[in-house]
């Protein structure tokens, strides 16, 4: 997908009309779940925000095309580069968390904490087949805290 080489999707509307149909249709998806995923974190606690995420997550799609889980990250990446208050480590590893179930890949959402001489630090990742696809930070920074369950 020629998208993923351009560092912002939306820097022109004749940029992203130019991509073909199955682009769009995962750059828009993209978009989408991670402004929900930015507007729920804001106005609901993070126990309902889990649940309607595992709904989204499951929600029966008509997908009727192929993407890898290389592009739908990479998606994920962009759009919230591009879309202002999305581009922090939990939106964007519960919004590609979504947009990979849909599409019929498995990961995990992850939480850890670091203890700078500052403060505390908290970040999200996500993880695919025990690799880290969102999120990804300096080993032995964050100490995970555990696993996220089925968000």
């Amino acid at each position: 997908m020629r998208i993923f080489g351009a560092a912002n999707p939306f820097t022109s509307a004749s940029k992203f009309f130019a991509l073909d149909a199955h682009e769009r249709t995962l750059i828009l998806e993209a978009a989408r779940v991670t402004i929900a995923m930015r507007a729920m974190l804001w106005l609901l606690p993070f126990a309902r925000v889990q649940k309607i995420t595992e709904r989204m997550a499951t929600r029966s799609r008509k997908i009727h095309f192929a993407v890898s889980r290389e592009e739908i990250v990479l998606a994920v990446g962009r759009v919230s580069n591009a879309i202002p208050f999305t581009s922090n480590c939990l939106v964007r590893a519960m919004a590609a968390k979504v947009v990979l179930a849909r599409h019929g890949y498995a990961a995990n959402l992850r939480f850890g904490v670091a203890h700078p001489n500052d403060g505390l630090k908290a970040h999200a990742w996500l993880e695919c087949d025990g690799q880290i696809v969102i999120g990804d930070f300096p080993s032995g920074d964050y100490a995970p805290l555990g696993r996220a369950g089925s968000i």
